[in-house]
């Protein structure tokens, strides 16, 4: 494990996060472990590190090099995938207050805390009804690679603002309500849809 992931997931497991392995410079979890039938880092093991990295271990020892993934869904977390400025633009008359963010091999993933209720997932168009940011974290299992994980053609996630230095919120209604989600009903992808973020 290389010393930038090390410290993630360190500071991962410090947040209560759930985590799972994934496979080296890659996306797809590692068979047995992630996806639908996932093996997460739970509660109990978030709050004891030690027995947390014998976890770690194992993972890597099964595959080393492994990157990490961060449940989304389980750590109640919602993040937006943004590609391309085309997304950026769509969100800029939201005017966010600074959240975490990280630096992807094509953009930017934007974390936010997810509201309860919300368990699916949605997109987010442009003006001309092209799909410009994919917004994840429900129950069709969509994780995040943890910072420090290396994308397939070779770029390594980075914190650009970490939870550190600007603290997790509450997704803001007017995002929200861009992917069609109320605290009463909620029309979001097929759960067959996949995504790689």
């Amino acid at each position: 494990m290389n010393t930038s992931l090390h410290n993630e997931v360190h500071n991962a497991l410090r947040r209560g996060w759930h985590l799972c392995p994934i496979n080296p410079r890659a996306k797809r979890g590692i068979s047995g472990y992630a996806g639908r039938t996932s093996y997460h880092l739970t509660t109990h093991y978030a709050r004891d590190i030690d027995a947390a990295w014998l976890t770690v271990d194992a993972w890597f020892a099964c595959q080393p090099g492994a990157n990490i993934g961060v449940d989304l869904y389980a750590s109640g977390l919602l993040v937006v995938d943004v590609d391309t400025k085309s997304g950026l633009d769509v969100l800029e008359p939201l005017a966010l207050e600074d959240c975490p963010v990280v630096r992807t091999a094509r953009g930017w993933h934007l974390y936010f805390l997810r509201p309860a209720g919300m368990n699916k997932g949605g997109c987010l168009y442009d003006q001309a009804g092209d799909k410009v940011a994919d917004v994840i974290g429900g129950l069709e299992c969509h994780y995040a690679l943890l910072p420090g994980s290396v994308h397939p053609g070779g770029h390594v996630y980075e914190w650009v603002i970490s939870p550190d230095d600007a603290p997790l919120y509450d997704a803001p209604g007017a995002l929200l309500a861009l992917v069609g989600w109320d605290s009463d009903t909620y029309y979001g992808p097929d759960d067959d849809d996949e995504w790689e973020g």
